[in-house]
């Protein structure tokens, strides 16, 4: 998460994708050229991570779903445009929201 904010920090615009109407799961299953790519940049960091928290047999696909969602470049320049939180603390929030987020999808089955 620290790398990512990094990156958007200093290339923000350029990583800022292109609206779609498709959602993820449907773009990434139709192989999108972006989505996959995407896909690809970030399969071993959040295998790495579900390991770490526990969960190495959670399904890939949903929480690489689930990072796309969280880690919205769009988004996570607007909580560093704002006033309140800070650069440490939007890493902090992030994270610890993202290692939630797959606990859940798992436990709700």
């Amino acid at each position: 998460m620290d790398t990512w904010v990094d990156l958007l920090a200093e290339h923000g615009p350029a990583l800022v994708r292109l609206g779609s109407r498709r959602g993820y799961l449907e773009r990434l299953r139709d192989g999108d050229e972006i989505v996959v790519a995407l896909r690809d940049a970030w399969r071993e960091p959040v295998r790495g991570l579900l390991g770490d928290i526990g969960l190495p047999d959670a399904p890939l696909e949903h929480a690489l779903f689930l990072s796309n969602m969280i880690f919205d470049p769009r988004e996570i320049r607007d909580l560093l445009r704002e006033t309140g939180p800070s650069r440490r603390e939007v890493v902090a929030r992030l994270t610890e929201a993202y290692c939630g987020t797959p606990r859940g999808w798992v436990r709700a089955g």
